[in-house]
Protein backbone atom coordinates (compact mmCIF):
# COMPACT_ATOMS: atom_id res chain seq x y z
CA UNK A 1 0.00 0.00 0.00
CA UNK A 2 1.26 3.28 -1.23
CA UNK A 3 2.06 5.67 1.95
CA UNK A 4 -0.59 8.25 0.91
CA UNK A 5 -3.43 6.31 0.66
CA UNK A 6 -2.55 4.97 4.24
CA UNK A 7 -3.59 8.41 5.19
CA UNK A 8 -6.27 9.04 3.27
CA UNK A 9 -7.86 6.10 4.32
CA UNK A 10 -8.79 6.82 8.08
CA UNK A 11 -10.05 10.29 6.35
CA UNK A 12 -12.15 8.75 4.37
CA UNK A 13 -13.54 6.19 6.84
CA UNK A 14 -13.65 9.31 8.78
CA UNK A 15 -16.41 11.01 6.79
CA UNK A 16 -18.13 8.02 5.50
CA UNK A 17 -18.93 7.69 9.80
CA UNK A 18 -20.08 11.14 9.73
CA UNK A 19 -22.72 11.03 7.11
CA UNK A 20 -24.04 7.67 8.19
CA UNK A 21 -24.29 9.12 11.69
CA UNK A 22 -26.34 11.93 9.70
CA UNK A 23 -28.80 9.88 7.91
CA UNK A 24 -29.20 7.84 10.88
CA UNK A 25 -30.82 10.49 12.52
CA UNK A 26 -34.71 11.19 13.07
CA UNK A 27 -36.11 11.91 9.92
CA UNK A 28 -36.23 15.16 8.62
CA UNK A 29 -39.58 16.56 8.08
CA UNK A 30 -40.60 18.51 5.20
CA UNK A 31 -41.17 22.26 5.79
CA UNK A 32 -45.02 23.54 6.31
CA UNK A 33 -46.52 24.41 3.09
CA UNK A 34 -46.76 27.53 2.26
CA UNK A 35 -50.28 29.18 3.01
CA UNK A 36 -52.28 30.65 0.39
CA UNK A 37 -51.69 34.03 -0.53
CA UNK A 38 -54.30 36.75 1.34
CA UNK A 39 -56.23 38.92 -1.61
CA UNK A 40 -56.69 42.48 -0.04
CA UNK A 41 -58.68 45.22 -2.14
CA UNK A 42 -57.32 47.61 -3.90
CA UNK A 43 -57.76 51.00 -2.29
CA UNK A 44 -58.95 53.60 -4.54
CA UNK A 45 -57.33 57.06 -4.82
CA UNK A 46 -54.16 58.75 -6.45
CA UNK A 47 -50.97 56.97 -6.54
CA UNK A 48 -47.75 58.97 -7.11
CA UNK A 49 -44.43 57.87 -8.56
CA UNK A 50 -41.52 58.20 -5.61
CA UNK A 51 -39.06 61.02 -7.44
CA UNK A 52 -36.16 59.39 -4.84
CA UNK A 53 -36.61 55.89 -6.26
CA UNK A 54 -36.91 56.51 -10.03
CA UNK A 55 -35.01 57.04 -13.19
CA UNK A 56 -36.20 56.76 -16.70
CA UNK A 57 -33.25 55.05 -18.82
CA UNK A 58 -33.11 54.51 -22.35
CA UNK A 59 -30.55 52.80 -24.62
CA UNK A 60 -29.90 53.62 -28.28
CA UNK A 61 -27.13 51.12 -30.48
CA UNK A 62 -24.16 52.69 -31.27
CA UNK A 63 -22.90 51.21 -34.63
CA UNK A 64 -24.66 48.24 -34.16
CA UNK A 65 -21.71 47.62 -31.76
CA UNK A 66 -22.37 48.90 -28.40
CA UNK A 67 -25.44 50.66 -26.53
CA UNK A 68 -25.20 54.22 -25.39
CA UNK A 69 -27.24 54.74 -22.36
CA UNK A 70 -28.57 57.60 -20.98
CA UNK A 71 -31.47 58.54 -18.71
CA UNK A 72 -33.82 61.76 -17.34
CA UNK A 73 -33.75 62.24 -13.62
CA UNK A 74 -36.73 64.44 -12.78
CA UNK A 75 -40.14 63.20 -13.52
CA UNK A 76 -43.47 62.59 -12.05
CA UNK A 77 -46.21 60.01 -12.93
CA UNK A 78 -49.40 59.80 -11.15
CA UNK A 79 -52.40 56.96 -11.25
CA UNK A 80 -55.65 57.70 -11.04
CA UNK A 81 -57.77 54.53 -9.62
CA UNK A 82 -61.10 53.44 -8.73
CA UNK A 83 -61.41 49.43 -8.38
CA UNK A 84 -64.99 50.06 -8.90
CA UNK A 85 -64.84 51.78 -12.19
CA UNK A 86 -61.25 50.57 -13.57
CA UNK A 87 -62.27 52.04 -17.04
CA UNK A 88 -61.92 55.54 -15.88
CA UNK A 89 -58.70 55.08 -14.70
CA UNK A 90 -55.79 57.84 -15.24
CA UNK A 91 -51.82 57.92 -15.51
CA UNK A 92 -49.93 60.75 -16.47
CA UNK A 93 -46.23 61.18 -17.11
CA UNK A 94 -44.03 64.68 -17.25
CA UNK A 95 -40.55 64.29 -17.71
CA UNK A 96 -38.09 67.08 -17.94
CA UNK A 97 -36.06 67.45 -20.87
CA UNK A 98 -33.44 69.24 -19.15
CA UNK A 99 -32.81 66.36 -16.37
CA UNK A 100 -31.05 64.34 -19.27
CA UNK A 101 -27.90 62.57 -18.18
CA UNK A 102 -25.27 61.04 -20.71
CA UNK A 103 -22.43 60.63 -18.44
CA UNK A 104 -20.25 61.99 -21.55
CA UNK A 105 -18.65 65.76 -21.65
CA UNK A 106 -20.95 68.46 -23.09
CA UNK A 107 -19.43 68.49 -26.50
CA UNK A 108 -19.55 72.86 -26.72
Amino acid sequence: MHPRERRERPVAAALVLALLALLSGPPVRAADPMPAPVMTPLPAGTYRLDPAHASLLFRVVHLGMSNYTARFTRLSAELALDPANPGAARVTATVDPRSLETNFPDPA
